[in-house]
């Protein structure tokens, strides 16, 4: 019998299974997947979640890959074992990818890197083995509910950019989470995990165009920076760049043809066409070639459904063209879906808050599974904030705008897990291939 959702995030889930050597690579979503992302704040914000979820339905119309968001803001790779058997292993995922790193860090010990003192030195080589310490835990808890792992370096701290108006901490990015990464890497390969390399590509980008702002506070990535996070991450998976490769025949003097693609391309909106000038993503994941063979030399125009959407020349056609970011009846299909995905984001970013809310009331002896003893104590929690903070620091104005939107999604929490799986429904249903005409003219 499946048990109410809220009673499943109460209960502790005992896992006492050996632990087991996996391949050190990181294979691609299979039919039937539950794939948690572990995290922290930037994956609790979850775009690069709702886009990969999107772009895999796109190139695989008909395959069901779930992708569960596991984040907590402010949360560490400790943090991440102490909910895991209450928060995570109950979602029953057979694959969790995990990225922790910037709350492990600890920021304060890189103020100034050139002048780390001995007390700084000892913190930065404590927060490495630390950190070190419950990644491997955190593995041995996935193998032990028979999940499979691919670890995450970390997104950059972006110490670089000159237009982010909060003050840069010399050092975190280019020392502290150099290390964190590092240390990914190595436990990696050590645990025989799959890797995804955000941390050395992403990093570069940041250092490079200061003119940039990549990030509004240093820490937590635009939806731009989502978007190169998914990219990276179906890039460890060896994600084919081809969404479909079709060959037409114009020798007999055909110039008209039933265009029927297997899968769809990727959509180009303003975040795609900025990140693509910094990474290439039409060259690693949007190819969509069109070849037409045996037309007269000259110029020709390309239509998509009675569209022109490109001129080129006969040999260009012949070599193949890419369509896939042009104005074609497929490319409409998916921009139109990023609604969709853009709504799933919301709805598991915003169910995210529970979890966050029930360590709050449990730390304070309060049982979740009672609304007037969870509201108390966040009740609580959000006093003891004010105190410390007097009434108008950061935390106190964040937590509390927190816990009100934790009021209003208790009562109905079961119907917005509901909600959030009939919206990604909507988005596998979304994802369905139309056959349109492609007819060619010649240029005067």
């Amino acid at each position: 019998m499946k048990m109410p959702v809220l009673r499943i995030w109460a209960v502790a889930l005992a896992a006492s299974l050996l632990t087991c050597l996996l391949p050190a690579q990181t294979p691609p979503f299979r039919d039937g997947d539950r794939v948690m992302f572990l995290g922290d704040s930037i994956t609790h914000g979850g775009w690069y979640i709702a886009q990969l979820q999107y772009i895999w339905a796109l190139r695989h119309p008909g395959m069901r890959v779930t992708l569960l968001n596991g984040g907590i803001c402010g949360h560490t790779a400790k943090d991440g074992l102490a909910r895991f058997d209450w928060d995570i292993a109950p979602q029953n995922p057979n694959r969790v990818f995990i990225m922790f790193g910037m709350n492990d860090v600890g920021h304060g010990a890189y103020w100034d890197p050139a002048k780390a003192d001995a007390k700084s030195l000892a913190t930065r080589k404590e927060k490495v083995a630390s950190f070190t310490a419950n990644m491997r835990a955190l593995i041995a808890k996935c193998r032990g509910i028979g999940a499979s792992v691919t670890l995450m370096t970390p997104t950059p701290y972006d110490e670089y950019s000159t237009l982010v108006e909060k003050k840069a901490l010399p050092g975190v990015n280019a020392v502290g989470l150099t290390a964190l990464a590092e240390a990914t890497r190595k436990l990696a390969a050590e645990e025989k995990t799959g890797l995804v390399e955000l941390h050395a590509v992403l990093t570069p980008i940041f250092r490079d165009n200061p003119e940039v702002k990549f990030l509004s506070d240093r820490i937590h990535p635009h939806e731009d920076g989502h978007l190169l996070m998914a990219a990276l991450v179906l890039d460890a998976m060896s994600f084919s760049p081809v969404v479909s490769e079709t060959v037409f025949e114009a020798a007999k003097g055909s110039r008209t043809f039933t265009y029927a693609p297997k899968a769809l391309p990727i959509p180009v909106g303003r975040n795609y066409k900025s990140d693509d000038r910094l990474y290439p993503l039409t060259a690693k994941l949007n190819q969509e070639i069109v070849r037409v063979r045996g037309l007269p030399q000259g110029r020709w125009r390309l239509k998509a459904a009675g569209k022109e959407i490109l001129v080129c020349s006969a040999a260009e056609l012949d070599a193949g063209v890419n369509i896939a970011t042009l104005d074609t009846p497929s490319q409409q299909t998916s921009q139109k879906g990023v609604a969709l995905a853009a709504n799933l984001k919301k709805l598991a970013g915003s169910l995210r808050g529970l979890p966050q809310g029930y360590i709050q009331v449990v730390r304070r002896g309060g049982d979740i599974n009672d609304e007037k003893s969870t509201f108390e104590k966040l009740d609580q929690w959000i006093e003891e904030l004010r105190v410390a903070n007097q009434a108008g620091g950061h935390y106190y104005r964040y937590y509390g705008g927190e816990v009100k939107r934790f009021k209003e999604l208790y009562p109905k929490r079961e119907s917005e897990l509901k909600r959030l799986e009939t919206v990604r429904e909507e988005l596998f249903a979304h994802c369905r291939l139309q056959p349109y005409e492609l007819s060619l003219e010649p240029v005067p």
